[in-house]
C-alpha cells in the first residue's frame, strides 16, 4: 500500500513537473523574434519579403492574417465584366517565402521603442528590423447609410455599390448592366486618401461606355470634394475635355455625407448646405485612412501614416525601420505601381542599414494610374513626386503607334491582359513595373560616418 503511494507521488511530482516544463516552453514559444519582422503580407510585404529572402535574409517574419491575396488593380475591369473575380484571387500561401515563418494573427500595435509588435491576443513579436506595409483602412460606416446600402443592395438591378471591397466588387456590374435609358447614375469619391485614386473614374467611364455600346445613354455625374477632376496638373484638363466629351456632368466641393438606400437618395454637403440627388446607381469609394494598429504609435505623422524619408523610405525616427505601400505617408498617389518602385529601394536600403552602412537608395515618387475608359481604350498616367510627369511610352518608338495621353488599345491591353499576371509575379518580388523583370541597380552603400 505505501508503494503504491510513493509510485503515485513520483507521478504527481513528475506531473508536476511535466506542466511546469509545459509552461515555461509555451512561454518561451511565444516570445518570437525576427531579424527582419514585416507587418502587412498584402502587396507592398509579400514583394519585400520575397526579395529579401532572395538576397540572404533569415530569421524572417511575416504578419498576415488574411489566407487570400487580392488584385485590387483589376476590380474596376470586374466591375464592368472585362476580367472575372477569380483572375483576381489567389492564396496567401502561394507567395510566403520559403523558410519563413507566417504569422496569421492581426498586429494590434507597435512598441517601436522596444523593437516589438503587439497581436491580436497579447502576444509580442520582437525584432532587429521592422517593414510596416499594413496598407490602408476602409471605413465605409464614417458615410451614414452607405454600407447599410451597399449591403442591401448588393443583389439588386439598381442601387448603391463600390468596388473596393472584394465582396461589394461582385454587385457591381449588375447595377450597370442595369442602367435604362434616361436613368441617373452618381460617381464620386471621399475627401480622404484613397487606394487607387483614378478607380472612381474607371468605373465611371466603363460604365458609359457599357451603356454606349448598348445604344443607351444616362444621366452621369461625377460630383466630388476635390476642387478638380485629378490631382495630377497634366491629367487634369485631359479628363475634364474626356468628361465633356461624354456629357459626365462634373461637379466640384461635395462631400458625400449619408446615403438613404430606401429612397435611393445620396446627400451630399457644399460648404453648409446640404443637397440631396435621386439615383439609380450610386458608386463610390468609402473614406480611408490609416489601419487601427498603427493608431496612437510613435511609427506615425499626425495624418496617421507611417513617418517615412520620401527618397529612403526608412523612418525619420527609428532607423531600423522602413515603410511602403499605402500606409507610409509618402507625398505620392496609393498604387501598386508605387509598390513596384518601392519594394527595390526598401530591399537595398534596409541591406545597406543591415550591414552598418547609409541607405543611398532614392525613390522618386514614381506611380501610375491606367485609367480604362471603355473596353479596349486606356489612358495612361505615370508620373512621380509633385505631380510631374515620368511617362514609358511616350518616346520612339512608342510615340509612332500611339500617344499614352490619349485613349489607346496598347495600354489596354497591358492593363487587361499583361497587369493581372504580372501582379502575381510582383509578389514573388519577380516585377519591377516600368523595368520589368530586371532588377534595378543602385550604388553600393558607403559605411556610416
Amino acid at each position: 500500500m505505501q508503494r503504491i503511494l510513493l509510485v503515485g507521488g513520483s507521478l504527481g511530482l513528475g506531473a508536476l513537473a511535466m506542466s511546469q516544463n509545459s509552461s515555461l516552453f509555451a512561454e518561451e514559444k511565444k516570445k518570437r523574434h525576427y531579424q527582419v519582422l514585416v507587418v502587412g503580407g498584402g502587396t507592398g510585404g509579400l514583394c519585400v519579403a520575397n526579395q529579401l529572402k532572395r538576397k540572404g535574409v533569415t530569421g524572417l517574419g511575416i504578419v498576415e492574417p488574411s489566407e487570400v491575396n487580392y488584385y485590387q488593380p483589376g476590380w474596376t475591369m470586374v466591375g464592368a465584366d472585362l476580367l472575372k473575380m477569380q483572375q483576381t484571387v489567389d492564396d496567401t500561401k502561394k507567395y510566403i517565402p520559403q523558410g519563413a515563418d507566417w504569422i496569421k494573427v492581426p498586429a494590434k500595435t507597435f512598441n517601436a521603442d522596444e523593437n516589438k509588435v503587439i497581436l491580436e491576443g497579447g502576444e509580442e513579436v520582437s525584432y532587429d528590423y521592422l517593414i510596416v506595409a499594413t496598407g490602408i483602412q476602409l471605413n465605409y460606416e464614417n458615410v451614414k447609410g452607405l454600407k447599410e446600402a451597399i449591403e442591401a443592395d448588393f443583389d439588386k438591378d439598381k442601387g448603391a455599390c463600390s468596388v473596393y471591397q472584394s465582396r461589394y466588387v461582385q454587385g457591381v456590374y449588375r447595377k450597370v448592366d442595369n442602367l435604362k435609358q434616361g436613368d441617373t447614375a452618381i460617381f464620386s469619391q471621399p475627401n480622404t486618401p484613397i487606394k487607387c485614386g483614378g478607380a472612381p473614374q474607371k468605373i465611371m467611364y466603363l460604365t458609359q461606355d457599357h451603356l454606349r455600346r448598348k445604344g443607351l445613354t444616362a444621366n452621369i455625374s461625377f460630383i466630388i470634394p476635390q476642387a478638380k477632376i485629378f490631382g495630377v496638373p497634366y491629367m487634369a484638363p485631359i479628363l475634364a475635355d474626356l468628361c465633356k466629351k461624354r456629357n459626365i456632368a462634373t461637379q466640384f466641393g461635395e462631400v458625400l455625407v449619408e446615403v438613404r438606400g430606401e429612397e435611393r437618395i445620396a446627400v451630399f454637403k457644399k460648404g453648409d448646405e446640404l443637397i440631396e440627388y435621386k439615383y439609380d446607381l450610386l458608386h463610390t469609394p468609402p473614406p480611408m485612412g490609416p489601419t487601427n494598429c498603427l493608431k496612437g504609435t510613435s511609427l506615425v505623422t499626425a495624418s496617421g501614416f507611417v513617418d517615412v524619408d520620401a527618397k529612403t523610405l526608412q523612418h525619420k525616427k527609428y532607423s531600423n525601420v522602413y515603410a511602403l505601400g499605402d500606409c507610409s505617408a509618402a507625398p505620392t498617389a496609393k498604387t501598386a505601381a508605387a509598390v513596384t518602385s518601392q519594394a527595390p529601394v526598401v530591399v537595398h536600403n534596409l541591406m545597406a542599414t543591415m550591414n552598418g552602412k547609409k541607405p543611398n537608395a532614392e525613390y522618386d515618387g514614381y506611380t501610375s494610374c491606367p485609367i480604362v475608359t471603355g473596353k479596349g481604350k486606356l489612358i495612361l498616367a505615370e508620373f512621380k513626386y509633385g505631380g510631374e510627369a515620368k511617362e514609358s511610352f511616350n518616346h520612339f518608338p512608342y510615340s509612332l503607334i500611339f500617344n499614352q495621353r490619349e485613349e489607346n488599345y496598347p495600354m489596354y491591353f497591358l492593363k487587361h491582359t499583361v497587369f493581372p499576371r504580372a501582379y502575381w509575379y510582383l509578389l514573388k518580388g519577380r516585377w519591377y513595373g516600368t523595368k520589368g523583370i530586371f532588377e534595378p541597380k543602385f550604388e553600393e552603400a558607403k559605411e556610416n560616418a
